[in-house]
């Protein structure tokens, strides 16, 4: 009967250890989500507790395919997204988090995560898709790029959980934090207001939408990946990009007046930049 006791023992003891280790190479690989987003039950707040790294912070920058940080979105655009996990006290030996995405509207998942920097994952859980920590990190960023949803889909928000970690096989001593960031889908300044003395049925008929404009032009006759150049109106070179997503930024350009041309078309198309 000895035999059979340091037996079942050994077993318990040996699956609390697998259980204390089964976040280390990312909860949702593992069948476990902590982001505290709507239906994803336990967080990584309740089990890394009672750390010596005081407070932890989550910071999530987002950049559009031009190297703008946004805090909205288009449908179908590409973005470089950049995580870091902040600590005010200690020296924690790794680091950790999870992220994924849902629509406000209803907390359907929303996919699109791509290239994961090496200390980074995808994973799939549940019917959501997230991008976590591959094994405990040294450093306390993670990268990871994500392509936006079509179009209709409203406001989505990122839902994170991260951690500092000691690295004793434990979830003690450990600190954690959530944090959640709302985005907002764009699709043209179809708020911006046209000045006085612009006759908007011109406007309609030159290819270009809305005009005047702030932040995004539409393009009617171009296609995906057609090479573009603004000039000024003075006829210098301001900008040359590839059109993409149905939309072309034009946030840093100055207020004034400028022409759209598509490359091997002698047509310019006039743009009022407000």
């Amino acid at each position: 009967m000895r035999h059979n006791y340091l037996y079942y023992t050994a077993v318990i003891l040996f699956g609390i250890a697998v259980l204390l280790q089964s976040n280390a190479s990312g909860p949702a690989s593992n069948g476990n989500r902590a982001t505290g987003a709507p239906g994803d039950g336990t967080a990584c707040t309740t089990c890394h507790t009672g750390g010596s790294f005081g407070s932890v912070s989550i910071d999530l920058q987002i950049n559009d395919d031009q190297g703008n940080e946004v805090t909205e979105y288009i449908a179908g655009g590409d973005y470089d997204m950049t995580i870091t996990v902040d600590h005010s006290a200690g020296n924690p030996s790794g680091f950790g988090f999870q992220m994924l995405c849902l629509q406000d509207s209803d907390n359907s998942n929303v996919p699109g995560w791509s290239n994961p920097s090496s200390n980074a994952q995808l994973s799939f859980s549940a019917g959501r898709n997230y991008v976590e920590h591959d094994g405990a990190s040294s450093t306390n960023q993670f990268m990871v790029e994500w392509t936006a949803p079509s179009a209709g889909k409203g406001d989505l928000t990122f839902y994170l959980g991260a951690n500092a970690v000691n690295l004793n096989g434990a979830n003690s001593s450990d600190n954690a934090a959530l944090s959640s960031v709302t985005i907002a889908e764009i699709s043209g300044d179809t708020n911006d207001s046209i000045p006085a003395g612009i006759n908007e049925e011109i406007i309609s008929q030159l290819g270009l939408y809305p005009n005047p404009a702030r932040n995004f032009v539409q393009l009617r006759g171009f296609d995906e990946g057609d090479l573009y150049s603004i000039f000024s109106a003075t006829g210098s070179l301001e900008h040359q990009g590839i059109y993409r997503h149905g939309s072309i930024n034009i946030q840093e350009l100055p207020s004034g007046y400028y022409f759209i041309k598509k490359e091997e078309s002698i047509r310019m198309l006039p743009l009022l930049k407000l």
